[in-house]
């Protein structure tokens, strides 16, 4: 296909073609005489790039995705691009806030707050690439919403930012093509809906683990297994224990979030309430 053909298939300016040639995300053949003969592949990819821009992608962040073999950037640019969307939402909302009152102080305290809490999820998003860090991101951002305001609260905001600066997770390959293959499809919204129902389970913790008892029992029984522990879950599930311990997330990590966010601390509290009646329920399982 000649340029002018890509142009009218992909519904793109002579200009951008060239533009994206030079970028290096196609690669037309040069014939003899000059000219560029571009492959249905190639006129494919064009359409690809046309869709990835006019939905605001970067080029540098196309070029990442067309390159990419699995879903890691997939995962990388969905997490960017849930973090730009969220940021936006709440600064239409400080506009919104600013027309209504014309309380400038309190919009530039608003957006300090935003600027600390984007700090720590787009530092989390690169230590904890692909899914895991989407799924970080989504948990966390509620209870970023306070500033630091306390010296407490900086020290542990300080200590948040240098060990995600200090960190960066590696899943083995056959972990992480399982975890991509396992976790398909799911979408922000998706995770945000587990995190609320999590929520609500340990808000009520004792109704629900009562009213799921065989199920839980079921799949207790099967984690405890021999089984459980060579499939690719098990293996994960170990995986990510070993790094929580040894990168410093349960020591480091949780209770800086604890100190700087007091409905984090909260949370905390009521996820260890449900772990200790858990416990109660099904000893076995803190013997393991």
């Amino acid at each position: 296909m000649r340029i002018n053909e890509v142009c009218k298939s992909c519904h793109m300016t002579k200009k951008a073609v060239e533009y994206y040639v030079e970028q290096g995300l196609v690669f037309p053949v040069v014939q003899e005489n000059g000219y560029r003969d571009f492959s249905e592949e190639e006129a494919d990819r064009l359409k690809k790039i046309a869709v990835l821009r006019n939905l605001g992608v970067p080029v540098a962040e196309i070029r990442k995705v067309l390159l990419s073999k699995n879903a890691q950037a997939w995962n990388q640019l969905a997490g960017k691009r849930f973090l730009e969307a969220a940021a936006q939402r709440e600064k239409q909302e400080i506009f919104q806030a600013l027309a209504a009152e014309e309380n400038w102080e309190k919009a530039w305290k608003r957006l300090e707050q935003l600027e600390e809490k984007r700090s720590v999820l787009e530092r989390m998003l690169h230590a904890f690439p692909g899914y895991y860090g989407r799924v970080l991101c989504v948990h966390f951002a509620p209870f970023l919403e306070e500033p630091a305001a306390t010296e407490e609260q900086r020290d542990a905001f300080q200590t948040v930012i240098d060990f995600l600066d200090a960190t960066e997770l590696e899943i083995p390959g056959d972990l992480q093509e399982y975890l991509e293959k396992a976790t398909a499809g799911l979408s922000d919204g998706d995770l945000g809906k587990l995190s609320s129902q999590v929520e609500k389970a340990l808000c009520e913790i004792g109704p629900y683990l009562e009213a799921h008892r065989e199920e839980i029992e079921a799949y207790m029984e099967y984690k405890q297994s021999a089984e459980y522990e060579n499939t690719p879950a098990g293996r994960l599930e170990k995986f990510f224990k070993e790094f929580s311990q040894k990168s410093g997330y349960n020591q480091v990590f949780l209770p800086a979030m604890r100190r700087l966010s007091r409905s984090y601390a909260e949370y905390s509290q009521r996820l260890l309430e449900a772990d200790e009646l858990f416990l109660k329920q099904y000893p076995k399982v803190g013997e393991k």
